[in-house]
């Protein structure tokens, strides 16, 4: 598995369950960021489903959860799921998020683009155009 830093050896049969985090700022300064998690779809499931699903766990576990927007997009090769949303952190305080859900039909990406406070024009369409920019590459050796 190749990894910013270098390369790992990883069994064929062990899944990818990585998390990339990206920062407007330095580690330990709020501001702006963009973490990349992977999930497997759901045998029978939809994108759309697996979206709605994700939406309802967001609204029953993160506190004072606003639903802004949920739509679909498209992306340079591809369409996505789009939910905006804002919540109440307790270390935080208000925190916006955009979330963009993409998938090959059997592994799914979750992009969560994350302001502390709430994101004004300009830093919501900078987190879009980086969210829109993603080029599916799913390599097809791979398991979810």
């Amino acid at each position: 598995m190749k990894i910013n830093e270098g390369m790992l050896t990883i069994p064929p049969e062990w899944h990818d369950a990585t998390v990339n985090v990206y920062t407007e700022k330095p580690p330990g300064e709020r501001g702006l960021s963009i973490t990349i998690n992977r999930d497997g779809l759901p045998p029978g499931s939809t994108l759309g489903e697996y979206v709605e699903e994700q939406r309802q766990r967001l609204e029953s576990q993160l506190k004072e959860f606003q639903l802004i927007a949920k739509e679909r997009v498209g992306i340079l090769k591809g369409e996505a799921h789009l939910l905006e949303f804002r919540w109440r952190s307790r270390d935080v305080g208000e925190v916006h998020q955009l979330l963009m859900t993409v998938s090959d039909g059997r592994r799914i990406l979750n992009f969560a683009g994350t302001c502390p406070g709430r994101m004004d024009q300009p830093q919501s369409a900078q987190i879009l155009a980086i969210l829109r920019s993603f080029q599916p590459g799913f390599d097809s050796q791979e398991k979810p």
